[in-house]
């Protein structure tokens, strides 16, 4: 499967979990909702008051996970790389 189907299988899912880690290395996993995902990456929101918006900025290593079934299709995506804060 191309990059740019997978972008749009999960730009279609709306939610998936995204993994962080925070200063003591603990890791924790949360929901996201994905604004949009395409060739220049997977867009999302979070405040700057949370603990999460803390942990991209102290790392900024991630992993995304998501999954839709359709009866006995299970599709799984998964995708790990870095943040990058692009605005307030």
């Amino acid at each position: 499967m191309e990059v740019n189907e997978i972008l749009r299988i999960l730009e279609e899912m709306n939610v998936a979990v995204i993994a962080t880690a925070d200063e003591n290395n603990q890791p924790h996993a949360r929901h996201i909702h994905i604004g949009v995902a395409n060739e220049k990456g997977v867009f999302f929101m979070t405040s700057p008051k949370t603990n999460f918006y803390k942990q991209l900025q102290n790392n900024q290593k991630v992993a995304i996970t998501a999954m839709k079934s359709e009866d006995y299709l299970i599709q799984v995506i998964r995708i790990e790389g870095v943040v990058k804060e692009i605005g307030r």
